[in-house]
């Protein structure tokens, strides 16, 4: 899979892969413990929905059981927006 992300989005674009073995504080589909793999990359919207298209969700259920997409500029501008929020609350 990870070839499949490189080749896909360009080794270039792909900041920094971690791997974790947490425990899950739930069982997920009667699945108690596993590896976690955390990918950093760099893509534009229509690119991040083909790769979730074409690599994550057609992977085997046994090797990629969940993964969630998070964009990070999104959730930079929401932090600063709720900062400035909440400067705006303490000022009055």
């Amino acid at each position: 899979m990870m070839k499949n992300m490189e080749e896909f989005l360009g080794k270039e674009n792909i900041e920094k892969v971690e791997e974790k073995d947490w425990k899950p504080v739930y069982k997920i589909s009667k699945i108690n413990e596993g590896n976690y793999v955390l990918i950093y990359f760099t893509a534009e919207r229509p690119q991040a929905k083909e790769l979730e298209k074409n690599i994550l969700q057609t992977a085997p259920k046994e090797f990629l059981n969940r993964y969630l997409l998070i964009n990070l500029a999104d959730e930079k501008r929401n932090k600063i927006k709720l900062t400035k929020k909440d400067k705006d609350k303490n000022v009055e």
